[in-house]
């Protein structure tokens, strides 16, 4: 129970770190390092998630945390910038609220994460054989 929630964490923080990437931080906050937290917290939570099981099949459950974490990030991106181009919903909720403008850092870092994933399902395969 204790490494599924670890595992569940690691993917929570994944997807803050990425989300992280698609909004537009003001000058005074320094987003790479905001996301180096996060994404430190997710790797911590992600090894003593692999220790508790000796690290076993650790390849399959660090792809399923990545590309989870990636795709759940786009998810939300897109559905609040869906949210956001209706008119109701962007005076209802100011202009300063939900500020996602950096689609090509999180767009980018999206891919790379589920590319990472696929290249550990892809190796976790290679090595079955």
């Amino acid at each position: 129970m204790l490494t599924r929630s670890l595992a569940f964490a690691a993917g929570f923080f994944v997807y803050l770190a990425n989300l992280l990437c698609y909004a537009h931080a003001p000058p005074e906050v320094s987003k790479p390092q905001l996301v180096g937290i996060f994404a430190a917290i997710a790797m911590a939570c992600a090894v003593f998630a692999f220790a508790r099981r000796n690290f076993d099949r650790w390849q399959p459950t660090l792809a399923a945390i990545v590309i989870a974490g990636a795709l759940m990030s786009a998810v939300g991106v897109a559905a609040l910038t869906l949210l956001r181009a209706s008119p109701t919903v962007r005076d209802a909720m100011g202009s300063d609220q939900l500020d996602f403008t950096d689609y090509r850092t999180g767009a980018t870092v999206t891919v790379m994460l589920l590319v990472a994933g696929g290249l550990l399902l892809w190796a976790r395969s290679r090595e079955s054989r």
